[in-house]
């Protein structure tokens, strides 16, 4: 895409994003911006609506503009950003016309928007009009917890619309780095203070659970968390738990299923973010010969280790998982390798 062009649709859509408050209007403003021809009461079709969404993420997709931008890495964050906000204020925009229609069937991609915004994050996000001490006619959206101040930091795309993914049968990327999608994720537990004595599976339970926590909860909230859940200091705590599970429904939280299928995985970390692997294996001879031994705990050669995925990519002999182990440094392991997949 040519320079002048890219930068006059991120201009408007930045423009309709940042200045407007969600509604009908501003959702009808950012949409024609990719299909000028759309009238008005298009925006009330669910079909014509993201039809012309569609047309605008393709336009802003950070992945159609990596290879142009490549050299240019402020850019292509700009890039990145802009189309995060875009998805956010798309999902708001529609929860808007939902709450202006409250008759409209739940079972439409409008409805299921709507309920996708609550489920995930438990509250709405906040956009504010220039002047603080006029009452915004937005009020609904006014409900941030008060330890997230800024204000023009939006939902991901992760948890807007992709879960058609895995309904229509669309192709994933070829290579997917969760950290590109949400760069502010930051995982704020330290493995054990002695890493050369290794790790207990109560410690390594606690360590990836509270890790999970940490990434998923900032593609959630969209911004980088300011207070993290850490491993316990409580001996009686940390030893009641050796499962990743255990300690995740320690805090109050369940996972919504298992994931058996390579493509199941993929889905999810595209999606909502890193997943953890409770089946990896770790085999002493593959322990005894990569130069990430460092990275495992040695105390569970020959036992199963849980890996936090990140994303996946492709080298000259296959398929790769990006990974996370005890020490929480990124490396790479065969996708069908070690039963990796077999339960995350």
């Amino acid at each position: 895409m040519d320079k002048r062009f890219r930068n006059l649709i991120l201009a408007q859509v930045e423009s309709v994003v940042h200045d407007k408050p969600p509604g009908r209007d501003s959702l009808y403003d950012l949409l024609k911006i990719a299909t000028p021809e759309l009238k008005v009461h298009a925006v009330d079709n669910t079909s014509q609506r993201e039809s012309a969404y569609r047309s605008l993420k393709i336009l802003i997709h950070p992945d159609k503009h990596a290879r142009a931008l490549r050299n240019e890495p402020n850019e292509l964050r700009r890039v990145t950003k802009v189309f995060q906000e875009t998805s956010a204020y798309y999902n708001a925009c529609c929860a808007r016309l939902a709450m202006e229609s409250p008759g409209m069937s739940s079972n439409n991609s409008l409805g299921e928007t709507t309920m996708r915004t609550n489920d995930h994050t438990g509250f709405n996000n906040d956009y504010t009009t220039k002047s603080p001490r006029t009452k915004s006619p937005h009020r609904d959206f006014d409900r941030r917890p008060s330890n997230i101040s800024n204000k023009r930091d939006f939902r991901p795309p992760s948890v807007i619309r992709v879960d058609s993914v895995r309904q229509s049968g669309s192709k994933l990327p070829a290579e997917f780095d969760a950290y590109q999608m949400w760069p502010f994720m930051t995982s704020m537990v330290k493995g054990p203070d002695n890493p050369d004595g290794g790790a207990s599976i109560h410690e390594l339970a606690w360590i990836m659970a509270c890790r999970a926590i940490n990434l998923r909860g900032a593609v959630v909230h969209g911004q980088a968390i300011g207070r993290a859940y850490q491993v316990s200091k409580k001996s009686n705590e940390l030893d009641k738990y050796k499962a990743v599970d255990e300690v995740l429904k320690h805090f109050g939280f369940v996972c919504r299923s298992q994931l058996r299928r390579i493509e199941d995985i993929k889905a999810e970390i595209y999606e909502h973010g890193p997943v953890v692997s409770t089946s990896f294996h770790l085999s002493k001879a593959f322990y005894s010969s990569t130069p990430e031994a460092h990275k495992f705990s040695h105390r569970q050669v020959s036992k199963a280790h849980p890996l936090i995925i990140t994303g996946w990519s492709m080298a000259s002999h296959g398929e790769m998982w990006c990974v996370q182990a005890l020490t929480g440094e990124p490396f790479e392991i065969g996708t069908g390798t070690f039963f990796i997949h077999c339960v995350c």
